[in-house]
């Protein structure tokens, strides 16, 4: 919109200036370069077809000296009509520029990206709420395993003293008979004396 809006002739006296280069830091000036390097670089995209028409990147780091080398890149400029300007000199309407028309489409596509943004929420909306429904229902089965397991420990456990509870009586009945063989068998031999 900012290309329709200048015209492609008068690309060569804009100047983006990118500011706050005092505040970056000596280890991130190297990346900060890189980006500004894409924007500048990246064929059809951000900055690129402005810098081919001859636009120019400045960086300002709150010095005069970039304060004065962004002011002399405007003095040496030749003033030319903007793209709308020279539209609306012919006779067209602000709304029947090339400009107006790009921010049309531009606003119709806000307005689809919006619809499908909608959308997606809505999907996600619903994908998260089968989501946490699934993990309401999972916490449900863990919880209900997690009982029966207690229980059959507690079974376990139950049926364990019952068999040791057995097996000491067992044991005490089987000690009882033993000391009753015993006596027998002592009552036996006196009796055999």
């Amino acid at each position: 919109m900012f290309r329709k809006l200048c015209g492609d002739d008068a690309l060569k006296n804009i100047v983006v200036v990118t500011s706050w280069w005092d505040d970056v830091q000596e280890k991130d000036r190297e990346a900060m370069g890189k980006r500004e390097k894409e924007l500048m670089e990246t064929p059809g995209q951000f900055f690129e077809p402005l810098i081919a028409a001859g636009g120019r990147f400045l960086r300002h780091d709150n010095t005069a000296g970039s304060s004065r080398r962004i002011m002399e890149a405007f003095l040496n400029n030749h003033p030319i009509p903007l793209q709308t300007q020279l539209e609306m000199h012919d006779g067209k309407a602000l709304e029947e520029t090339t400009a107006s028309s790009e921010s049309k489409k531009h606003s119709s596509g806000t307005k689809n990206l919006e619809e499908r943004t909608e959308a997606l929420k809505k999907e996600l909306e619903a994908e998260r709420t089968k989501m946490q429904n699934e993990m309401t229902k999972w916490e449900e089965q863990k919880k209900a395993f997690a009982d029966a397991l207690a229980a059959a420990r507690e079974d376990a456990k139950q049926r364990q003293e019952e068999a040791d509870r057995k097996m000491r009586e067992q044991g005490a009945e089987f000690d009882r008979r033993v000391r009753e063989m015993e006596e027998r068998a002592k009552q036996e031999r006196r009796r055999l004396r």
